[in-house]
């Protein structure tokens, strides 16, 4: 008994000098404590935290998996194995440690906080988060703690997990209602999330707080733009203007909603910002796309091609982009995906669900018209652009052990995870539109995922849309992306890009094992009725006149909005030809023949 209380004794004060960074003390009453009883439990393990804490973590692993056989319901014994685990990134077994600590005290937070952390670094950022909302219920010191509220809506804002973001931001506005960040942080996730309604709210809400606010004044014009309220949408971008008159997003949301009189006083202000030093290279940037538009639309074709010129080029500048990396990214996806591929992995990782309908193509390929009409059928939602594939694409490679790059991971993949990947993608779609039979992704990019779709949703719509090169180019180059597109900022990079594009569409028609619905562009603005009903025939719905009414259908348009709120025209044929004398570039490579160089 007093051999067992000295042990404990000298283990107290061995820890004690552990906690306080003294290793070489906490290590020499270690060993007096090993030489007197080699199993014990306690000892094996500071001894194993001191190896992990010096480096030697092969050594600290051994020791810690002996301080389990001896004592296996110790959940610090779990933890601090865990930790060893993480240290050599062997993240699964990490995991399985963490796990197994908090199956023996669920309220173990230290545990907690390991896991979130582990889960994060192998990609499993949702159940992360969902661990991290978790902690903040366990922890009193937190759980109604503004900071820590904001702080975990955050980090939901940047993992782009904006249901949880909204609320957390509303439980703290609830607390801190004069903090103005976390509103203007409110109505963004809201608008990410396609919640318009509740956007243009929270936007309105707080300018019913700080009424001089010209950011969320130019962001109430694009709400109320995206809802075809657009005098109201000019009124707020220049009031925006009134406040900031130098407010170069002000101004593009202003000419997108408005068409300028030649004499109209913002022109000469927008002409000269773009000649101001001071004005920084992105906002003329902006302002080069918005004079182009004001100049377009006036049918001052020349002035209107020198403002893309000049914001293209100096946007060009500004990107990171190698046309290189996008022939090999076709060349790999070429490939790995052919038909031997698709009859090796089969079903393997295949949901049953019929809910997406993915609807892909070149940007300014007629994406956002197809989206409109299938959203206005009424079991039909419409979720526009979403960024889970390629995020599913990006944290893929971390699934696998080795460590294999996408799409190599995929051969690589547990089917139980594969099949996880799937639900998620799927419960993400039904918490948009929880009472609609079908959901429509309309990420034009998630043509390159083609391949993965047809493994993972193999009972998905495909509806591919097609338009001619020279009207989809010249649309892409004159068109402000603010975020995305690299490819669109140069002419005989854009012509190289679609030549890859078009190369990946023809391997798609010979391999992929399910059916894909072209639809042209130019039949469906001349033949809407026709090519209407082979659209929701594929899809599998039944006629609904509201799909040939579609400008009528109320929800939010991030997407071109103006022109998806009048009835169906075909003056966008041909509409490259306004500026053929310019585009000479884009022609040679579309033929080929630029020089990739």
């Amino acid at each position: 008994m007093e051999d067992s209380e000295h042990a404990e004794g000298t283990l107290a004060t061995a820890l004690e000098h552990f906690h306080s960074g003294r290793d070489q003390q906490a290590a020499d009453l270690c060993r007096q404590v090993l030489a007197a009883d080699p199993a014990n439990a306690k000892a094996i393990h500071l001894w194993g935290a001191l190896e992990a804490r010096a480096g030697r973590v092969d050594a600290a692993i051994e020791h810690l998996q002996q301080a389990i056989q001896i004592h296996p319901a110790n959940p610090k014994f779990h933890n601090s194995l865990g930790a060893a685990f993480a240290q050599e990134k062997r993240l699964a077994c990490a995991i399985h440690h963490f796990s197994q600590a908090l199956a023996l005290e669920p309220y173990y937070l230290i545990a907690v906080r390991n896991l979130i952390k582990a889960l994060r670094e192998l990609g499993y950022t949702a159940e992360a988060n969902r661990l991290l909302d978790f902690v903040t219920t366990l922890d009193p010191e937190t759980a109604d703690n503004p900071d820590t509220l904001y702080r975990l809506a955050r980090r939901h804002h940047d993992a782009r997990e904006f249901r949880d973001a909204i609320e957390l931001y509303r439980r703290f506005i609830a607390r801190r209602p004069d903090f103005i960040d976390a509103r203007k942080l409110l109505v963004d996730a809201l608008w990410q999330e396609q919640r318009a309604e509740e956007a243009l709210a929270a936007c309105e809400e707080l300018l019913s707080i700080k009424p001089d606010e010209p950011e969320m004044l130019k962001n109430l014009g694009v709400l109320l733009q995206q809802k075809g309220r657009v005098e109201e949408a000019g009124d707020a971008a220049r009031k925006a203007l009134e406040l900031m008159p130098d407010y170069a997003e002000a101004y593009l949301t202003l000419t997108e909603c408005n068409r300028l009189a030649a004499d109209d006083p913002e022109i000469k202000h927008m002409e000269a910002l773009c000649e101001k030093p001071s004005v920084p290279p992105s906002d003329k940037v902006i302002l080069h796309f918005a004079l182009g538009k004001v100049y377009r639309n006036s049918e001052d074709y020349d002035r209107a091609f020198e403002h893309y010129r000049l914001g293209s080029a100096m946007k060009r500048n500004d990107v990171e982009y190698n046309p290189a990396e996008i022939t090999l990214r076709v060349d790999i996806f070429t490939r790995f995906f052919d038909k031997a591929r698709f009859a090796e992995i089969g079903n393997r990782f295949a949901s049953h669900s019929r809910l997406p309908i993915f609807i892909v193509g070149m940007p300014r390929s007629g994406t956002s018209l197809v989206e409109q009409i299938v959203a206005s059928h009424r079991v039909v939602h419409g979720a526009g652009e979403l960024n889970d594939l390629r995020r599913m694409m990006e944290g893929m490679p971390s699934l696998v052990r080795p460590r294999a790059p996408f799409p190599a991971c995929i051969g690589s993949l547990a089917p139980a995870v594969g099949r996880r990947l799937a639900r998620e993608y799927v419960e993400k779609l039904t918490a948009l539109a929880p009472d609609a039979d079908h959901v429509a992704d309309k990420m034009p990019w998630n043509f390159h995922m083609l391949g993965m779709i047809a493994l993972f949703w193999p009972h998905a719509k495909i509806i591919h849309c097609l338009r001619d090169p020279m009207d989809t180019c010249v649309s892409c180059f004159t068109q402000y992306f603010q975020t995305g597109q690299p490819f669109s900022w140069d002419l005989a990079e854009l012509g190289r890009y679609y030549r890859d594009y078009e190369r990946l569409a023809e391997h798609w028609r010979a391999v992929l094992p399910l059916e894909v619905l072209e639809v042209k562009y130019e039949q469906l603005v001349t033949e809407q009725e026709r090519v209407t009903r082979d659209i929701l025939g594929f899809c599998g719905l039944d006629w609904d006149d509201r799909c040939l009414t579609f400008y009528e259908t109320d929800r939010p348009l991030k997407t071109n909005p103006l022109a998806l709120r009048r009835p169906m025209y075909a003056s966008a044929i041909g509409r490259w030809r306004h500026f053929e004398p310019y585009v000479e570039p884009l022609r040679r490579a579309l033929a080929g023949r630029d020089d990739p160089s």
